[in-house]
């Protein structure tokens, strides 16, 4: 009985408890060492290259960037992530991923905006 998931993981529809389980770990292993590899190093020079481009004017802007780019990074692999639960046919676990995501996004904003927080308490929040 052959489904879509031995396109991706040969064999692993046979075994529903462990249905790719090693793959989606190595994924992530392998999401984390590329966001790692990508977002520090932007992280590192962000400060220089802004005032370097922008001027000094734009130094506020680092602090954004600075909340930012390690949200990028978890998006980067949370969105890679969220996709192998449809694949591995978990469909009710991939509506409670997106739903608790869309959750936290909005509780943020809802926060903010009933204690008047400005845009960069805003994504404070949002990013923790």
């Amino acid at each position: 009985m052959d489904t879509h998931i031995d396109m991706w993981v040969p064999g692993a529809a046979y075994n529903d408890c462990t249905a790719g389980h090693t793959e989606v770990v190595h994924l992530a292993y392998a999401l984390i060492l590329i966001a790692l590899c990508f977002f520090i190093p932007i992280y590192i020079i962000l400060p220089l290259a802004i005032e370097l481009f922008f001027g000094v004017d734009w130094i506020p802007a680092v602090d954004m960037g600075e909340i930012l780019i390690p949200l990028m990074a978890m998006q980067f692999i949370s969105a890679a992530l969220s996709n192998t639960n449809n694949i591995f046919e978990k469909q009710k676990l991939a509506l409670i991923w997106q739903f608790g995501m869309f959750m936290i996004t909005f509780l943020s904003l809802i926060f903010s905006f009933y204690f008047n927080l400005s845009f960069l308490g805003f994504l404070s929040i949002y990013a923790k």
